[in-house]
């Protein structure tokens, strides 16, 4: 008798996906475009920035026609984004579903404080909106209408596609089928993406269905998700690199005397500490302007006064700049009298350079946190 085949063996279906929960993501708010604005680019370059890579990588290998579909879909996807090809991807991703998924669960998740009842009124014209944004900047795409390379003139979408994809890109280690119905007519796959500049790795669940003989992407449940473990590493690495700038400037510009002496304040009235600082330039480049920070402190009581110092006389190597600053203080405020009358040396008295500016044009100044 001939021998038995071995049974298929499907993927048993998943209701949990490890690290896979929902997060929220704020649109940035320094931004001179309408909330509608921000929104709509914002899910712009979430999705085509997140899709143009579902299909790079390796996928593990299926063993039926339809988990052999879901796969050869997230290709699909991929071969039509590389060719800005609007038609496959309207057949090969469900756009107004995701897009009402982006709107909802990512930019109008804090908007509820706002109004009772307003992502029902506001979603499905963001959607809709953000749904002709994609159609439109893949069309330009597809003529060559977005300007030079490099420089496209949506802001925003460049903005949201570096938070993503940094300046090194992401890259798909793998995409893998990990639960199909029983029916055959839906199913779960994950994209392991990974940031190399910023040490992440992370599992993308892709939501499929078959419509019309076809599979197609649905939703995007890890999205918001991805966006805060990016946001909370890449915040982690711009502190390291702003304790190696700070350690620069720190080397670069040195305090090499500081003075303390009451007198009036800049406008000629009111009491001031005044401070006389001598900052030397221990760099190679001339300096055109510089901050720092001035702290004193009165030991015995704790109470601190801080004050910010900004210089625009130029220092040229190995020269001094020596300069008097004033700070006023206020009578009525019982720290402000406990520094005046503090004798200076009572007072301990640090001053830090926070940026530097050079004479090339170039500056040391820390980074912002996303």
């Amino acid at each position: 008798m001939p021998p038995k085949k071995a049974a298929t063996k499907k993927p048993a279906p998943v209701t949990d996906i490890p690290n896979l929960t929902e997060g929220d993501l704020k649109p940035p708010s320094d931004l001179s475009l309408t909330v509608i604005q921000m929104i709509v680019w914002m899910g712009v370059g979430a999705l085509l920035a997140l899709l143009a890579v579902f299909g790079l990588g390796g996928h593990t290998h299926t063993n039926t026609k339809a988990e052999q579909g879901v796969l050869a879909s997230l290709e699909e996807v991929h071969e039509a984004l590389a060719n800005n090809d609007i038609q496959h991807i309207e057949e090969h991703t469900n756009l107004p579903a995701l897009t009402n998924q982006v709107v909802e669960t990512v930019f109008l998740e804090g908007f509820e404080e706002t109004g009772a009842g307003l992502k029902e009124v506001v979603a499905p014209t963001l959607a809709h909106s953000l749904e002709q944004e994609i159609k439109e900047t893949m069309k330009a795409k597809a003529a060559n209408n977005l300007g030079a390379e490099g420089h496209p003139p949506v802001t925003l979408l460049q903005k949201l596609y570096t938070d993503i994809a940094g300046q090194a890109g992401i890259t798909v280690e793998r995409t893998r089928l990990i639960s199909l119905a029983p029916t055959g007519d839906s199913a779960v796959a994950v994209a392991t993406l990974t940031r190399q500049d910023a040490g992440l790795s992370v599992n993308l669940p892709l939501r499929m269905q078959k419509q019309n003989g076809r599979w197609q992407i649905t939703g995007l449940p890890g999205l918001a998700n991805i966006l805060e473990q990016l946001k909370t590493q890449e915040n982690l690495l711009v502190t390291a690199r702003n304790n190696d700038i700070a350690h620069r400037i720190h080397q670069t510009l040195q305090v090499v005397a500081i003075q303390k002496s009451a007198g009036m304040g800049a406008d000629g009235k009111g009491k001031a500490t005044l401070l006389t600082i001598g900052f030397k330039n221990n760099g190679t480049e001339a300096i055109s302007g510089f901050t720092a920070i001035a702290a004193l402190t009165e030991p015995q009581t704790g109470s601190t006064r801080t004050f910010e110092i900004t210089a625009t006389e130029p220092i040229a190597p190995n020269a001094v700049l020596e300069k008097t600053w004033p700070f006023p203080l206020d009578p009525l405020v019982d720290v402000d009298k406990v520094i005046y009358a503090t004798p200076p040396a009572n007072l301990t008295i640090i001053v830090r350079p926070t940026s530097l500016v050079f004479e090339d044009g170039t500056s040391l100044a820390p980074l912002a946190l996303q």
